[in-house]
């Protein structure tokens, strides 16, 4: 008797039919299309038809002497899986059952050679496996599977610990492709410099003692400071005597004495600029921005105005300074120099 099943649907995925005429039974994956065949008569018995559905599937790689080993099955949405334990012997007289028409499993197509290649390679597989059997081969282990487990552990055995790495040991460094991805991040990521941490307690300090330095020797206080403590030196005359001499013989040499005679006849014959209101820091800083913390450069903008009116002229503002010093020295501020009006 043959029976053939067609036109099947709404089976769920991987179903087997199993039908059983008689006291023979036969099974076959439902997409297989396949005859199943019988040895009873079509009106003999009735037939049982019962559709499987596999709810685990295991693997097993059978080796020379051994006979026993443990099954874990893999299946959806457990979360603890399936296992049992199978023993397998050969038999005496080395017979086998015949093949059953029906009984056979179609071959699977939905696993081509290319997306197993493509998974052994993006795995590595193949090179760890190609490794360990060189390996095998150059030992020659007296057990060879122990052998080839303790490399599946990394060279440890299976309940044993690895050491914590010590501190000084860095990470390993990374691989070529490794190294194409970093830089590929790293060109992609948007190039912002982080802020800058605030200055400490300490930086402050010293800040402020430079800019109070700074106040002191252009307002004269600094010198004054100094000329009141520093002890008076003996002068050595003879060696005063050589330096200038030294000196004046070089700047000849130079041309630097020729420039600065003409300098003087210059200024006999003009007379000097009177500079001494740029030594004067201004009092009245209204609409000053605050100085910067972090100062790039120190700088100092001198006013010059036209004195005449009440309040020095056109160009000069009601608090003492120029119309343009303010927004001056605020850009300079901003750009992160420190600006002192004078």
């Amino acid at each position: 008797m043959e029976v053939n099943m067609f036109a099947c649907n709404n089976l769920p995925e991987g179903a087997i039919f199993s039908i059983r005429a008689g006291q023979v039974r036969r099974q076959a994956a439902a997409a297989g299309n396949r005859p199943f065949r019988f040895p009873a008569k079509p009106l003999d018995s009735p037939l049982k038809i019962e559709v499987f559905k596999p709810v685990g599937t295991a693997y097993v790689v059978l080796r020379t002497n051994e006979d026993q080993y443990k099954l874990k099955f893999v299946s959806a949405g457990e979360e603890t899986p399936m296992s049992c334990e199978m023993h397998v012997k050969s038999v005496e007289d080395g017979s086998a059952a015949p093949p059953t028409p029906g009984a056979e499993e179609p071959k699977e197509g939905s696993t081509s050679s290319k997306e197993a290649r493509e998974y052994l390679e993006s795995h590595a597989v193949m090179q760890f496996v190609q490794s360990l059997l060189q390996t095998l081969i150059k030992d020659k282990p007296a057990d060879p599977y122990a052998y080839m487990a303790r490399h599946f552990q990394s060279g440890y055995e299976p309940h044993e610990q690895r050491s914590p790495l010590p501190t000084n040991i860095q990470s390993a460094p990374a691989s070529p492709a490794m190294k194409t991805v970093q830089a590929a991040m790293k060109e992609a990521r948007p190039r912002i410099k982080a802020p800058k941490p605030p200055p400490s307690r300490r930086d402050l300090m010293r800040m402020n003692a430079k800019d109070t330095f700074l106040k002191a020797s252009l307002d004269g206080s600094l010198q004054l400071a100094l000329g009141q403590k520093a002890p008076k030196q003996p002068v050595d005359l003879t060696a005063v005597r050589a330096e200038a001499k030294e000196a004046l013989a070089k700047a000849n040499q130079d041309g630097y004495f020729r420039i600065a005679l003409k300098s003087i006849a210059i200024q006999k014959k003009y007379g000097l600029v009177d500079v001494s209101d740029i030594t004067r820091i201004a009092k009245n800083n209204l609409g000053l921005l605050p100085q910067p913390l972090n100062i790039r450069f120190k700088t100092a903008l001198a006013q010059i105005y036209v004195r005449g009116a009440p309040y020095g002229g056109s160009d000069k503002s009601s608090n003492g300074h120029r119309y343009d010093s303010i927004p001056i020295a605020n850009g300079m501020i901003t750009a992160g120099m420190s600006c002192q009006l004078v």
